[in-house]
């Protein structure tokens, strides 16, 4: 397989998969994120960075790694709801 088309594969398949995460943690939940401030979103954030950088079990660190990035779009998406930003967001300029 081209190593462009394998890469954008299995980067999407990560996403899919930290949106699997979403999907699981928040649907039990409540989707209780849009309650959090900003800033307790991103100390979350970096606290799972943190386990992803002390952690040696790949899959551990596979399971950090989704965490983050479902965190990182929690982050993102307070960020348009809190503070109105559009720049990156199709039709909303």
């Amino acid at each position: 397989m081209d190593r462009l088309l394998e890469s954008r594969r299995i980067v999407r398949e990560m996403l899919d998969k930290a949106f699997e995460v979403y999907l699981e943690e928040e649907g039990r939940k409540g989707d209780s994120w849009r309650d959090r401030s900003w800033r307790e979103l991103y100390e979350h954030l970096k606290g799972e960075i943190e386990e992803i950088a002390s952690a040696d079990d790949p899959d551990e660190i596979l399971h950090d790694c989704l965490d983050a990035c479902a965190l990182a779009a929690l982050l993102a998406a307070k960020t348009v709801i809190d503070m109105g930003a559009v720049r990156h967001l199709k039709g909303r300029r």
